[in-house]
C-alpha cells in the first residue's frame, strides 16, 4: 500500500510541475556566403494561437547570431527573421513557447543580395 501511495505522490508531483519549455524545431545547416542572408520563416497552420521565438545559430560553434523576442502567431499568420551572413554555416531554431509543433510549418532559406533578393535554397525545419 505504501508503494502505491509513493508512486501516486511521484506522479502528482511530475504532473503538477510547470512546463519550462516547449518543443524546439531545427533546420539543417545552410552554407551562406558573405553577401547573402539566412532567413527563418514560420507559419501557424493550426486553429489556436502559438507563441514562438526564432534564433539563427552558427553551426560549428553553436553561437546564436540573431534571436528574436517571443511572437504570438494567430492561425494562418507567419513571421520571419533574417540575418546577413558572414561566410559560415547556420541554421534556424524555432522555440515553441506555447502550442504544438504540429501546429506550425517552419523553414530556413538563403536569400541572394539586393536588388533581386531571390531565394537560393530552402529547407524544412523539423
Amino acid at each position: 500500500m505504501s508503494k502505491r501511495i509513493a508512486a501516486l505522490t511521484t506522479l502528482f508531483v511530475v504532473w503538477s510541475a510547470p512546463v519550462l519549455a516547449g518543443p524546439t524545431l531545427y533546420s539543417a545547416p545552410l552554407r551562406v556566403d558573405d553577401d547573402h542572408e539566412i532567413v527563418c520563416r514560420i507559419r501557424n497552420v493550426g486553429n489556436k494561437d502559438v507563441i514562438v521565438q526564432i534564433a539563427i545559430v552558427r553551426v560549428f560553434d553553436n553561437v546564436e547570431v540573431a534571436v528574436g523576442g517571443e511572437e504570438t502567431l494567430q492561425p494562418g499568420h507567419g513571421t520571419a527573421r533574417g540575418q546577413l551572413a558572414s561566410a559560415s554555416a547556420a541554421g534556424c531554431e524555432f522555440r515553441m513557447i506555447k502550442g504544438s509543433r504540429k501546429s506550425v510549418r517552419a523553414s530556413a532559406s538563403i536569400q541572394g543580395p539586393s536588388p533581386n533578393r531571390s531565394t537560393v535554397a530552402a529547407i524544412e525545419a523539423h
